[in-house]
């Protein structure tokens, strides 16, 4: 659950002053903004964008927000600039382009900003994730915090949501539950997917209580939400998942569930179905070219644990990929560096007994095997261990300050 931070709350817009009728199957203003946007009203556009991306009172069809947004975007509006970016990014609506969407990006980043510091809630969200994610902006979390902060005190939904998970990556759990459930009362379904798992988890100060948070996920499910569906679609494939969630296993319904979920650019999603289709499991039928395609387009979207896959099969050189050694070790820096224990640990490893175009390195490798063991992965601490017979004192006292230092400078390396 901690990388909710890494959730994609993509293609957003305005959301929290549309005035919607809970009792009602569409917001009140639903079709009169439809009208405005047929007609080319740039402003509509983007608010009608923001309801199908979100699944507010509709149900999530990003594909449709890509479309809204697209057109709104071409008359110059700053907030569905930054999401036809992110459409680049995910290839939701549109081929995957990460280079176009960097462009895009940075030619907005500079609007937004202006518009943020007026105070532009919107603004101010998009900014934010730009800064947490380092796209047309250096990353920054503590510009990316101070941005989406603003926005989720204005009452975002969206904004409140992303802080929530800000919260939980920092192990603030008060503060965390409280923004989440913020942004649960707004209806946003990825979020009521995320509180459904903490109370089948019992996390967060959440009781567990594994009937509603099924029943949270269900509902977050007929709102079209891909991380609902992800998570309802693991339980279904996944027989210790199946058993926490208390669900009888279903393949077929579980690998749909995961396939929709990837449709609407779920990066995680894409991973799980990719690797899926590479070994044949789950009762899926075995489609490599497309597992790795799959996997390709995950990694492109900064998914760690795809670039942790793809850096095996480019270090042993399985499948049509060919051995790139190179290209193996720059995902598996990748990955590592954001946090991923079995990449860190695959360094680790990697450093102590070198190959082929990586030198043999055991300060190195005890680095990363620290920094790993410090997340908490079992084999890591075994491997350290090991390591650790081969280095003088003198030795392990360095490798540990590089660990340090390298944490310093990416404090992102620890979960």
């Amino acid at each position: 659950m901690k990388r909710f931070a890494l959730l994609l709350f993509s293609l957003y817009l305005a959301l929290h002053a549309f005035g919607a009728d809970k009792n009602s199957p569409l917001p009140r203003d639903f079709i009169p903004l439809k009208v405005l946007a047929e007609k080319g009203d740039a402003e509509a556009q983007a608010r009608l964008a923001n309801y199908y991306s979100w699944g507010k009172g509709v149900k999530v069809d990003r594909i449709e927000a890509f479309k809204w947004a697209s057109r709104s975007a071409k008359q110059a509006n700053l907030i569905a600039k930054y999401h036809v970016a992110s459409a680049h990014l995910d290839g939701v609506g549109i081929p995957q382009d990460t280079v176009k969407a960097e462009v895009l990006y940075k030619q907005a980043a500079p609007g937004l900003l202006a518009l943020a510091k007026q105070g532009n809630a919107h603004a101010q969200y998009c900014l934010g994730q730009m800064y947490l994610d380092g796209r047309g902006l250096n990353r920054n979390e503590k510009e990316a915090f101070q941005w989406t902060i603003k926005a989720a005190e204005q009452g975002l939904p969206e904004a409140q949501g992303a802080i929530g998970f800000m919260y939980g990556v920092k192990k603030d759990e008060k503060e965390s539950l409280m923004w989440l459930r913020k942004a649960e009362k707004q209806n946003l379904s990825d979020v009521k997917g995320a509180i459904g798992m903490l109370h089948i988890e019992g996390k967060l100060g959440v009781k567990k209580n594994a009937a509603k948070g099924l029943q949270l996920l269900k509902e977050s499910v007929e709102q079209g939400s891909p991380i609902g569906m992800l998570l309802l679609g693991t339980a279904y494939i996944s027989e210790e998942a199946s058993l926490t969630f208390g669900v009888e296993m279903d393949a077929e319904k579980g690998v749909e569930l995961i396939r929709n979920s990837a449709k609407q650019g779920e990066s995680t999603a894409r991973f799980l179905l990719g690797t899926l289709l590479v070994s044949g499991q789950a009762e899926v039928q075995k489609d490599v070219k497309n597992g790795l395609k799959l996997l390709h387009t995950a990694a492109a979207q900064n998914n760690p644990q795809a670039k942790w896959v793809l850096a095996n099969f480019y270090l042993s050189g399985r499948f049509e990929l060919g051995k790139d050694v190179a290209k193996g070790m720059k995902l598996f820096h990748e990955s590592a560096e954001q946090g991923h224990p079995q990449a860190q640990h695959s360094l680790a490893n990697i450093y102590f007994a070198g190959q082929p175009g990586v030198e043999k390195d055991l300060l190195k490798s005890y680095a990363w095997a620290d920094i790993a063991a410090s997340n908490d992965h079992e084999r890591a601490k075994h491997a350290k261990k090991s390591i650790a017979r081969r280095l003088t004192p003198e030795q392990i006292a360095k490798a540990e300050a590089m660990a340090k230092e390298m944490i310093k400078n990416n404090p992102r390396l620890l979960k």
